[in-house]
């Protein structure tokens, strides 16, 4: 299984896609997001940019480089190629992994280079503004680990987004169309937040992968939280692709 996953992962990682996809992040936020000249030190504007409507468009980017693999593989029979080389298992998880790791990575990297240009382009802001923390990870601001803080709500935020490519190649089996796929991700971003909302409440979905927002004041226990239902997630979307995989290969 480790060769599927290395090969799955060189394949995305070290594509065009991945790379402007990359920088799509980054532009997004750049563009459509605050400006800290607009009275924002760069971690408030980071905050205000992830609550707003244009990481939308971002969830869009993080699916790009990977969310239609599964859906690649089947229009150029490159899938029955790989599953008779190993096993269907096999090959269900090595692509839930990267289509997951792909995206993330998406977001991580995205992020990171946002930051860097605002750091870069407005050298002379602070940080943060003196005394403010707000959200999850606030004791790595209030230690001055602004890189770190920033790094780990782009990871939660990560989360979502690899759920959300799951999402897409999950439907990739079921509808062999990549404009379908990449419309899917808002879509199924909005029906995964009001499902979860009417199963849990008020907790639902958005509050669960939002950075700015802790459970019981212990930031440690949303992210916590974040993580195992990110699991669950994964485990139940990769199940359905390796029961849809068997079936298809059983009845063409």
């Amino acid at each position: 299984m480790e060769r599927y996953i290395f090969s799955d992962l060189k394949r995305a990682l070290c594509s065009w896609k991945f790379f402007i996809s990359v920088v799509g992040v980054a532009a997004t936020f750049f563009l459509f997001g605050g400006k800290p000249y607009e009275g924002y030190s760069i971690i408030e504007m980071y905050q205000f940019n992830i609550y707003q409507i244009q990481t939308l468009l971002v969830y869009i980017f993080c699916i790009l480089p990977y969310g239609d693999a599964i859906c690649q593989d089947m229009e150029y029979r490159f899938c029955q190629l790989m599953i008779i080389r190993g096993k269907i298992y096999f090959y269900s998880i090595s692509k839930a992994i990267s289509v997951f790791l792909t995206s993330l990575l998406t977001m991580v990297l995205g992020t990171a280079l946002y930051i860097m240009v605002i750091r870069t382009q407005y050298y002379e802001l602070a940080w943060v503004s003196e005394k403010y923390i707000q959200g999850a990870f606030n004791s790595l601001i209030s230690y001055g680990m602004h890189i770190q803080y920033v790094i780990l709500c782009s990871i939660q935020i990560g989360f979502l987004t690899g759920i959300l490519s799951l999402i897409c190649a999950t439907a990739s089996l079921y509808i062999v169309n990549r404009l379908f796929i990449f419309s899917l991700p808002v879509i199924s971003y909005y029906a995964l937040c009001y499902l979860s909302e009417v199963i849990f409440g008020d907790y639902g979905l958005h509050w669960i992968y939002n950075p700015l927002y802790i459970v019981c004041d212990n930031e440690w226990l949303s992210f916590l939280i974040t993580f195992l239902v990110t699991c669950i997630l994964f485990i139940i979307f990769t199940y359905i692709i390796n029961k849809k995989l068997k079936w298809r290969l059983i009845n063409g």
